[in-house]
């Protein structure tokens, strides 16, 4: 193996190792969305939340006419949206739809609302493409309650989330053979699920006899990854190599942090700025982390309903350090990234952030080389 070091000789003669520090990487930007049905009659809004290794884009574009709802989006490789003609996704049926994941083989795990006068089916499903017909979905039902949401999808076509309980509870679940197994709480009445790698890994949070702990699984079994000290943390994203990012309280102070595990024990990412919070929200199997960073409280200390969009600001860390994304692309986009949903194996980037008209939109970064 290689150590990632180098030689220097200085004038006395003796020899020391540096460590190689790595230019940060510089990005283009490609804007996605929105759906080319929608109206633009009103500026439409679009999200990234996932991406594959080939660099296709999932997410959702809001419709404007459609009350506020929002459709389910999906990209070819170079960012370009695609037509989205899912045969189940008739707006008569259903009233909203999000692609939450996407895996190598371009299979989606998402969730729809319905529009029906039945309670029980008006809730939200989770859903994963069927593998014969990439244009239809197969419903993953619920652990017996009204509602489940899908956020993950591996290349053995296993999808987690939550969905709601015959308890009137939310439970993680990971789908084994398309059907759902609930994987239960840590104690608590809920957890949820939000990511899972190709070992069958599942990272989320859950709650505990005191605040919400995040947590991953190891062979189907919740362990409590702990916090950087303060009450509470969630998890949302995992790796290849079982590393898992989110947010944590830290101790002595209102503000999160981000982290990512290292050999299982939690890492304080630290912020953009002291006193800022950070959250974590994707990992690459080089270990890149994405997410968001903000300003949370105003200048009188009280917390604001939403950050302001001029605080909020997607990062990316570069040897290990946290970097404002905003940093490492062309000024002359007139973009402002507000936050890095994922993050393939290959560099490449997508979230969310204000487009030159003022419109939150998704966007793909990808790497110059």
């Amino acid at each position: 193996m290689v150590n990632n070091t180098i030689l220097i000789a200085i004038t006395s003669g003796i020899l020391v190792l540096t460590p190689i520090v790595h230019a940060a990487t510089q990005y283009t930007l490609t804007a996605i969305g929105p759906i080319k049905s929608h109206t633009l009659a009103r500026p439409t809004t679009s999200i990234g939340n996932a991406i594959n290794f080939s660099g296709q884009v999932v997410g959702s574009s809001s419709d404007p006419v459609n009350n506020g709802g929002s459709d389910a989006l999906i990209t070819t490789k170079n960012g370009i949206v695609a037509d989205n003609n899912f045969s189940v996704f008739n707006r008569r049926i259903f009233s909203t739809s999000f692609f939450t994941g996407i895996n190598t083989r371009g299979l989606v795990a998402g969730y729809f609302g319905r529009n029906t006068n039945d309670p029980v089916r008006d809730g939200a499903h989770a859903f994963i493409s069927d593998k014969a017909n990439k244009k239809k979905i197969i419903d993953l039902g619920t652990l017996g309650g009204y509602s489940s949401f899908a956020y993950g999808i591996n290349d053995k076509n296993q999808v987690t989330g939550y969905a709601g309980t015959a308890f009137n509870e939310y439970h993680a679940f990971i789908t084994i053979k398309g059907i759902m197994k609930d994987l239960g709480t840590l104690g608590g009445k809920n957890s949820y699920g939000y990511a899972i790698n190709n070992i069958s890994q599942v990272a989320g949070y859950s709650a505990t006899r005191r605040g919400v702990h995040a947590f991953a699984t190891v062979k189907g079994v919740m362990r409590d990854l702990g916090t950087l000290g303060g009450l509470n943390s969630r998890a949302y994203g995992i790796n290849n190599k079982g590393q898992v990012v989110g947010e944590s309280d830290i101790p002595r102070s209102p503000n999160r942090h981000a982290f990512v595990t290292i050999k299982g024990v939690m890492t304080d990412l630290g912020a953009l700025r002291i006193g800022d919070t950070s959250i974590a929200l994707g990992i690459n199997a080089q270990g890149q982390v994405v997410g968001t960073n903000f300003q949370p409280f105003d200048n009188s200390g009280h917390q604001p309903p939403r950050p302001a969009i001029s605080n909020v600001r997607a990062f990316v860390t570069v040897n290990g350090k946290m970097t404002d994304l905003n940093s490492l692309i062309a000024p002359s986009k007139k973009w402002k990234l507000t936050s890095a949903n994922a993050i393939n194996d290959k560099g490449q980037i997508t979230g969310v952030g204000i487009n030159p008209k003022g419109v939150p939109s998704a966007f793909l970064l990808s790497p110059i080389k």
